[in-house]
C-alpha cells in the first residue's frame, strides 16, 4: 500500500496530489490514474498499479474532482493526438474503443497496439457467442424444460445467435489525427 492509497482509504477519500493543478478546457493532459478493483459486495478498492491516459481538459478536471479520487498526476501534453474509434458490426462503439486503449492515443505505435487488442476482443466475442449458441441448442434438445414452450424458446435463441454470428462484419479501428 503506497502513501496515496493509505491516505485515500483511511483518511480522505477525495485526496489527490493534483488538487491545485490548473486545468484548461481547450488543452490536452496526460492523467495518471490509480487502478481499482471491486469485490462481490460492490465495494471499490484501489490497487497499487496505475495507468496514464490522454484526456481533454474537461475530462481531466472531472477525474481530478471526483469524490473517490484516484488521480495521481496531471501533466499538460503538447504532442500529436490521434482519436481511435472501434467500428463494431458496422457501427462506432465507445465501449470497445476504450477497451482497445482509446479513445485518444499519442502515436502510431499505440494505434497498432489498439488494433491488435481490438482483434483479440473480436476473437473473444466470437468464441463466447458461438459457445452461447451451442448452450442454447443443447438446452433446446436436452432440457431442463419447466414448460413446453421452453424448448422452442431455447431453439429460437440458438437460431438468433447463429444469425448474429453469420451476419458478423469484421471489426475495424479508425484512427483520425486530431492535432
Amino acid at each position: 500500500m503506497n502513501r496515496h492509497t493509505a491516505l485515500r482509504t483511511f483518511g480522505a477519500p477525495g485526496y489527490t496530489p493534483t488538487r491545485h493543478v490548473r486545468v484548461f478546457n481547450t488543452r490536452w493532459y496526460l492523467v495518471t490514474l490509480q487502478d481499482f478493483h471491486s469485490d462481490i459486495g460492490g465495494g471499490l478498492y484501489l490497487d497499487n498499479t496505475e495507468h496514464t491516459y490522454l484526456m481533454t481538459g474537461t475530462k481531466a478536471r472531472e477525474e481530478r474532482n471526483k469524490h473517490l479520487n484516484r488521480c495521481n498526476a496531471i501533466t499538460q501534453y503538447n504532442g500529436p493526438v490521434i482519436q481511435i474509434t472501434a467500428i463494431v458490426n458496422g457501427k462506432p462503439d465507445e465501449y470497445y474503443s476504450t477497451q482497445a486503449g482509446g479513445p485518444f492515443v499519442t502515436d502510431e505505435t499505440a494505434v497498432v497496439v489498439a488494433r491488435a487488442r481490438l482483434h483479440a476482443l473480436e476473437q473473444q466475442w466470437l468464441t463466447e457467442t458461438t459457445a452461447e449458441a451451442d448452450r442454447y441448442a443443447h438446452r433446446a434438445v436436452h432440457g431442463p424444460h419447466h414448460r413446453p414452450a421452453d424448448a422452442e424458446m431455447y431453439a429460437e435463441w440458438a437460431e438468433e445467435t447463429r444469425k448474429l454470428i453469420a451476419s458478423h462484419i469484421p471489426w475495424t479501428l479508425r484512427a483520425d489525427r486530431i492535432r
